[in-house]
C-alpha cells in the first residue's frame, strides 16, 4: 500500500500535469472552479452551473460575513474567491499543489479579494491551524483524495469552533461487492489520484463517530449529469490530442489517463455506481 507521502506526490503530480486539461475543459482563467457545478432547468452554461453550486453550498453552510472559512482542498481558488466576493467573509484555502496556490493568489488579487483570502500548501488531514479556529470547513470534491476519510473528519472537527459547520460535496460509491471495488470505479480512481471512493453510508457513520451532529444530506446527482456528459464528450478529442503529442515525444501518461477518466466516470454514472452527495453537519 502506498505511503501518505507517495499519495500526496501522486495528487500533486496529477493536478499539476493536468492543469492545462482543466484549463481547456473548464476554462479556469474565467470560471476559476474545477468542480461539477449544479445544473437546473434555468442553467444555460457551465459558468452558471459552477456559480450555482458555490451559491447553494454557501446557503446550506449558512455563510455569514463575520465567518472564517477553511476551503479544504481549494484547487485554483474559485470557491474561496466566490465566498470573499459575495459574502465578505475571510477565507483560508489550502491545497497540496504550490502551482494551484500561486494561481489562486493571482486570481484573488485580480478579483480584488486578496485582503480577505489566504492560500497555502497544507494537507487537510493534518493542518497547521489551532483547535477551534474556523466557523466553517468547506470541501467540494476534495475529500475523495483522502486515503482515510475519517482522518479528514477528525481534523475538521478539531479545527472547527464549537457550533462550527462542516460542508462536504463529493463523489461516493453506491454499491458494495466482494472486492469492494467495481472495475470502472477503480480505473477512474487510479486515473485521478483517488486512493479509493468511500461508501456514503460509511462516511455518514464516520462523521457521527467523530462527533458531528445535525447531519443533513442531499443527493444532487441529477444536477451534475450535464457536467459528467460534457467530460465524456471532451474525452474523445483529448485522447487524440495526447496520443499525437505522445508520438512526437511531448505527451504525458497523466494527461492520457485523465482523458480516460472522463470516459470512466460517465460510464460508471450510467451504471449507477456512484452518486454526488452534499452533507452538512455541526460540531
Amino acid at each position: 500500500m502506498a505511503t501518505a507521502a507517495i499519495l500526496e506526490e501522486q495528487i500533486i503530480n496529477y493536478y499539476d500535469a493536468c492543469h492545462r486539461d482543466f484549463q481547456f475543459a473548464w476554462h479556469l482563467n474565467s470560471h476559476l472552479s474545477m468542480h461539477y457545478g449544479y445544473w437546473s432547468r434555468r442553467t444555460s452554461n457551465l459558468k452558471e452551473a459552477l456559480q450555482n453550486l458555490d451559491r447553494k453550498v454557501a446557503r446550506v453552510a449558512q455563510i455569514k460575513n463575520h465567518d472564517l472559512v477553511l476551503v479544504a482542498g481549494c484547487g485554483v481558488g474559485g470557491s474561496a474567491i466566490y465566498l470573499a466576493q459575495n459574502h465578505s467573509c475571510r477565507v483560508e484555502g489550502i491545497t497540496l499543489s504550490q502551482k494551484q496556490v500561486d494561481f489562486a493568489i493571482n486570481k484573488a488579487l485580480e478579483y480584488q479579494v486578496g485582503d480577505r483570502t489566504n492560500f497555502s500548501v497544507a494537507n487537510y488531514c493534518n493542518t497547521p491551524f489551532a483547535a477551534d479556529t474556523f466557523d466553517v470547513v468547506w470541501a467540494i470534491e476534495s475529500v475523495c483524495h483522502a486515503p482515510e476519510k475519517d482522518a479528514f473528519l477528525q481534523e475538521a472537527y478539531r479545527i472547527l469552533k464549537p457550533g462550527g459547520r462542516l460542508i462536504v460535496v463529493d463523489f461516493f460509491y453506491n454499491h458494495r461487492n466482494d472486492s469492494n471495488q467495481n472495475n470502472l470505479m477503480a480505473k477512474w480512481a487510479s486515473a485521478v489520484a483517488i486512493p479509493q471512493f468511500e461508501f456514503f453510508t460509511d462516511f455518514l457513520h464516520k462523521a457521527h463517530k467523530v462527533g458531528f451532529d445535525g447531519i443533513k444530506t442531499k443527493n444532487i446527482t441529477k444536477n451534475i449529469r450535464p457536467s459528467a456528459r460534457r467530460l465524456y464528450f471532451l474525452h474523445y478529442p483529448a485522447i487524440i490530442c495526447y496520443k499525437f503529442l505522445d508520438l512526437i515525444g511531448k505527451g504525458s501518461e497523466l494527461n492520457v489517463r485523465n482523458a480516460m477518466a472522463a470516459l470512466y466516470q460517465y460510464q460508471a454514472l450510467k451504471e449507477n455506481l456512484w452518486s454526488y452527495q452534499m452533507l452538512s453537519a455541526v460540531k
